[in-house]
């Protein structure tokens, strides 16, 4: 595996075009202003290019439109907390075609996933999880009624039915143990 990987990163840096610099688009000092960001986790970009930014430890979601010079919170925000409102160390998000965030934060203990309406300075509580140390967010391309999960507890990959949420999802890939074999995912 380590030497397929070597050769992909080989074979994409010699034919990539690469900029001399890199360029901060957001933050640089940490902070709480619209404009910093603290242990910035996660990012999504939609299909207007407006990134949003998981900002962990200012426990909020910032939504940067391109060519802006400051960010707007759209998610959390008021502080650490598992009220309607707020975000307790954001990890991931997922936007659908719709503007509706699904967001990932560590509810402790575990993990719970909230949907944020576009527009809404509230979200509600989709799935809340006790043993579950969800990484990742991610809807399928070709039917977003299904949203996957990464569960870093449990090193597999759940997929859940949004229009229909019972029980805790399927499991996908993984769910064998930590390990190498085909049916197991490390971390």
């Amino acid at each position: 595996m380590h030497n397929e990987l070597t050769h992909f990163l080989d074979t994409l840096c010699s034919r990539g075009i690469w900029a001399r610099d890199g360029k901060t688009v957001i933050g640089g000092t940490q902070g709480n202003a619209t404009n910093q960001l603290h242990s910035p986790e996660g990012i999504y970009i939609d299909s207007t290019n407006a990134l949003y930014i998981v900002d962990r430890l200012n426990h909020r979601i910032i939504k940067w439109e391109q060519e802006a010079i400051t960010g707007n919170v759209v998610a959390g925000g008021i502080g650490p907390g598992v009220k309607p409102g707020e975000l307790f160390q954001p990890r991931a998000i997922t936007v659908d075609k719709q503007g509706t965030m699904y967001i990932i934060d560590n509810s402790m203990p575990g993990s719970r996933v909230t949907r944020w309406q576009k527009g809404s300075k509230v979200g509600d509580v989709l799935f809340e999880f006790k043993h579950i140390i969800a990484g990742g967010i991610a809807f399928d391309p070709n039917d977003e009624d299904y949203l996957y999960l990464a569960d870093r507890y449990e090193h597999s990959v759940l997929r859940f039915n949004i229009k229909n949420i019972t029980g805790n999802g399927e499991i996908v890939a993984g769910g064998n143990h930590i390990g190498p074999a085909l049916n197991q995912l490390e971390q």
